[in-house]
């Protein structure tokens, strides 16, 4: 074929390809390549357009090779006619703090979850309490990047629920109840509640646990999850100060981790709280959090009160392998007093005891502290008893905390209980997780109803209102 004349001929030769399929999918995102004008000529740009594709665009997308030159019949490029001639240059590697050994465990283990309880939807992370680096994170569904057009599928496969996703906590978000009283001093975990025996009423609103309790302790209200016990501790501490300390703890605001899409949750400000709103908003009620803010608030208890801010980037190289920038952690406040993390951790030694609504998370080898999270959810304006978000949060070894773990299973199949459906999952994580980084067996384990009293946890420092869990 004769060609002459001054040409730019743009070549779509660039193809992105994940090796690993599905694994970590929501997190590393896909590209697309599309057709654009580049110094007034038309080229094929590859974009990132979800997770760090789209979050680190810039550094990965290296630069564009030009030649413009001269061709003649029969003999090709006339070199010397060369008028512009740059060279592609790759771009830069970003490396993430993901494991890709937990990241497996934990797809592989949520999928025989999913099998079991056929929810809507599901989300775990798996978090380094000190560093607040993000080990593994997963939702379901999910897609291939390699199939970019299966991630805006109608089943919402592209979605990073661990983020994006918002709901209102149950259970779960009692950690931040009780913790807040601890911290503040208000009660302590003998302190004796008298529980209404399941019903509780001041003549506007009412308040109710499944079971009729009278008097427990602080530690027994959050082991057993009475709504009522935690609103009466709550009470003490006030509503001003409660107010915030669940802004304290990451509520309300974006955690500013390096990923897109990030939703805030909803707190309304205390000016606008009702007469009732604070007994909702203790028991997890008439607040949204996203699955990532409830993991950080329970790795903030863990680590001795210190909330770190999310990191899911570890460092950028260059193409060589030389390190360009690494990312430190950062501690974003101090929320809570070490000495009230030791008292909440053993109280949440006790929800995973045989007594204990996460029994099902329980570990032969290492003690786990946790909370179980069974929240009702609202249908054409109601809470239903039959649409559950089904929760569990904890972490391991109690007496010094290497990883957090969070498994949340919206509407899963038949009784919604987050011990039920969640803890399990958890379980399987967590043990295969520990043998993966050869976590040391707790020295004191114990059922955590024969614990001693005098427990010293080691931190290191680096349902609707009718429904208990």
């Amino acid at each position: 074929m004769r060609r002459y004349g001054i040409f730019v001929e743009p070549v779509e030769d660039f193809k992105r390809i994940y090796p690993n399929g599905t694994l970590a999918a929501h997190a590393v995102g896909f590209t697309q390549s599309r057709e654009q004008i580049s110094n007034g000529h038309t080229v094929f740009l590859t974009r990132g357009m979800d997770g760090i594709e789209k979050t680190c665009d810039d550094y990965l997308s290296g630069v564009i090779g030009w030649r413009q030159t001269e061709l003649a019949p029969e003999i090709g490029e006339l070199r010397e006619y060369r008028h512009l001639d740059i060279a592609p240059r790759s771009g830069l590697n970003v490396v993430l703090t993901l494991d890709s050994g937990l990241q497996s465990i934990v797809e592989e283990e949520l999928k025989k979850g999913v099998t079991t309880s056929n929810p809507k939807s599901a989300t775990v992370i798996m978090v380094r309490p000190q560093t607040g680096e993000i080990l593994a994170m997963a939702s379901y569904p999910t897609y291939n990047p390699n199939q970019p057009a299966t991630a805006t599928s109608n089943n919402g496969a592209g979605k990073n629920r661990a983020i994006m996703d918002q709901f209102e906590p149950g259970s779960t978000f009692k950690i931040v109840s009780i913790s807040s009283a601890l911290s503040e001093g208000t009660s302590r975990l003998s302190d004796i509640i008298h529980c209404n025996h399941g019903r509780y009423s001041n003549g506007r609103w009412r308040l109710s646990d499944d079971h009729g309790y009278g008097n427990l302790s602080v530690m027994e209200v959050f082991a057993k999850s009475s709504n009522i016990g935690t609103y009466k501790i709550i009470r003490k501490v006030g509503q001003e100060r409660f107010f915030q300390y669940i802004k304290g703890f990451g509520f309300g605001q974006r955690t500013g981790v390096q990923l897109p899409g990030e939703l805030a949750g909803k707190v309304h400000h205390v000016d606008d709280w009702r007469d009732v709103t604070m007994s909702r908003v203790a028991i997890g009620y008439t607040i949204s959090v996203t699955p990532l803010q409830i993991t950080m608030a329970m790795a903030a208890i863990a680590n001795g009160g210190r909330l770190m801010q999310p990191m899911i980037i570890d460092r950028i190289e260059y193409p060589d392998g030389k390190v360009m920038s690494h990312y430190d952690p950062h501690m974003v406040h101090q929320v809570m007093t070490k000495e009230s993390t030791r008292d909440i951790i053993k109280a949440m030694t006790q929800v995973v005891g045989n007594k204990g609504t996460a029994r099902r998370a329980k570990l032969d080898d290492y003690t786990v502290a946790g909370k179980t999270g069974t929240a009702r959810k609202i249908v054409d304006g109601r809470y239903t008893h039959s649409k559950h978000l089904a929760s569990f949060v904890g972490f391991l070894p109690a007496e010094s905390p290497e990883i957090c773990i969070s498994v949340l299973f919206n509407e899963p199949e038949g009784l919604g209980y987050g011990g039920i459906h969640s803890a399990p999952v958890f379980k399987a994580i967590a043990k295969r997780a520990a043998n993966y980084l050869n976590l040391k067996p707790s020295e004191w384990y114990l059922p955590a109803e024969e614990m001693p009293e005098d427990l010293i946890v080691q931190t290191q420092i680096a349902p609707t209102p009718y429904q208990a869990d």
